[in-house]
């Protein structure tokens, strides 16, 4: 069974307080990733992490890696959780690249826990393997990170922007607006692809392509010309194109 997937819009552990508590219950053992950032505020990453656990009163294993310099794919597997955070999408797909571990994220979401079905966003929750990806590290789950262009600046120079592809039935917009609309409609219907736009205060659980809205704000899905409103607690099956 594969793990499940958390892809939040961008906000803040405030804004997104919803998804981190579906993804949170009780201990975890997380990963952090967080060198989508700069390298100076790289280092402030593990304090801003711990200090919005503790706000809401969440509490995990911790473990940080600001850098996948030295560090081996074997050394993930104590994870039940892997903590991708928000930054420059570019720069984080081509560290991860540059370093060869493109294949050993997949790899660790392949190996997530039994599934249960159920009614509600907590029935997602599996024993291990779960990816969660904030802004950045929500698009770096896609088949297709090109829409990050309309996001952030492509400094490192990526001509291959294939993702992931944890999430083969749909790419993400976070930060998404209603300014974003006209834009994200076109580029479904160019790549014949859905494509999800999560404000920063909301968030997704997806398992299996099946996919739901915890919220509180509404998510646009982009399917071609159509577009169709999201609530939270809306779950549907999003089917490859």
């Amino acid at each position: 069974m594969t793990g499940t997937l958390f892809l939040g819009g961008g906000g803040d552990a405030a804004d997104e307080e919803r998804l981190w508590r579906a993804m949170l219950p009780g201990r975890r053992r997380v990963l952090y990733w967080p060198f989508a950032l700069t390298i100076e505020m790289t280092r402030g990453a593990e304090e801003w992490l711990t200090r919005s656990l503790r706000a809401l009163r969440l509490d995990v294993e911790l473990q940080t890696w600001t850098d996948l310099e030295g560090h081996l794919p074997d050394e993930m597997a104590h994870a039940n959780l892997l903590f991708v955070g928000g930054g420059n999408a570019f720069q984080l797909f081509h560290h991860v690249r540059r370093h060869g571990f493109e294949q050993s994220v997949r790899d660790f979401v392949a190996g997530g826990g039994d599934y249960y079905g159920g009614q509600s966003v907590r029935d997602f929750v599996a024993g291990g393997g779960d990816y969660y990806g904030g802004s950045a590290g929500a698009i770096l789950a896609c088949a297709d990170i090109g829409f990050a262009a309309c996001l952030y600046e492509n400094e490192v120079g990526l001509t291959d922007l294939t993702g992931l592809g944890l999430t083969r039935e749909f790419a993400v917009l976070p930060h998404y607006d209603d300014g974003q609309l006209v834009a994200a409609r076109e580029w479904s219907s160019d790549h014949g692809v859905a494509l999800l736009g999560i404000p920063e205060c909301s968030g997704l659980v997806t398992r299996d392509g099946c996919v739901e809205v915890t919220g509180p704000a509404a998510v646009m899905e982009f399917n071609g010309g159509v577009v169709t409103v999201r609530y939270p607690g809306d779950r549907w099956n999003v089917s490859p194109s």
